[in-house]
């Protein structure tokens, strides 16, 4: 994305956008090219010990895996992160919903090089083109009228219905482009307050599962690869 000179001389690199899938693939290929990394799928991780001067790695079945160390790099939600701090996540009240649709049923007057924002009143809807620009990346964000500080069913508010009630009334591209946001999925927003230390004996934490962040940032993959890196 092309935003400005000032940008990429603060930053040292210009911005850019990926398709999840596509950062996954990329990952998924070194690994398998790695004679060093055995890939395990389909695994729940229910609990990281420090034993014996290394680690063991419980899955949801009993199943055990024991090494030298590990990183926990499993997101808000960590299992690992228990080692470290027995902190809650922090609900803000904002809920998010997310999808892409094809590039051709975006309007011949919006420029594809750069990132839209429509706001309102505790809302906006971010767009901005991935994968070639093949496909338009949709993320929706309002704060629900239906959250209760300190409910403990805070994950039940910001339903698909009172979506369609926060954006009643919207522009009509904006109307439009909601069409194809999938409503089977929604990430009600949280963070964590933060720690000094993320590391435990041989256990450490990477990204979200060590300072995760809210999502006005857009840098929930991007902190576990500059964790590492």
């Amino acid at each position: 994305m092309d935003l400005g000179k000032a940008f990429q001389q603060r930053y040292g690199h210009p911005y850019a956008v990926m398709h999840r899938s596509d950062l996954h693939r990329v990952l998924l290929e070194a690994c398998e090219a790695s004679p060093l990394i055995t890939l395990k799928t389909n695994q729940q991780i229910q609990k990281v010990e420090n034993k014996d001067g290394g680690v063991i790695v419980t899955n949801e079945v009993g199943e055990t895996t024991t090494g030298k160390a590990a990183v926990g790099a499993d997101g808000i939600w960590s299992k690992t992160r228990p080692n470290v701090s027995q902190d809650d996540v922090v609900p803000s009240g904002y809920v998010a919903y997310r999808g892409t649709l094809p590039i051709t049923e975006i309007t011949d007057d919006l420029d594809l090089d750069d990132v839209f924002m429509w706001i309102g009143p505790n809302l906006h809807l971010v767009q901005y083109p991935v994968r070639r620009k093949e496909l338009y990346n949709q993320v929706v964000v309002f704060k629900s009228y239906d959250y209760e500080p300190g409910s403990p069913n805070w994950r039940e508010w910001g339903t698909p219905e009172e979506l369609e009630r926060r954006f009643a009334g919207a522009h009509s591209i904006v109307q439009h482009s909601l069409t194809f946001i999938n409503r089977q999925f929604r990430w009600p927003m949280a963070d964590r307050n933060p720690i000094s230390n993320w590391t435990d004996g041989n256990i450490t934490l990477l990204g979200d599962a060590a300072h995760p962040m809210l999502q006005y940032l857009a840098q929930g993959g991007v902190q576990a690869l500059e964790d590492a890196s």
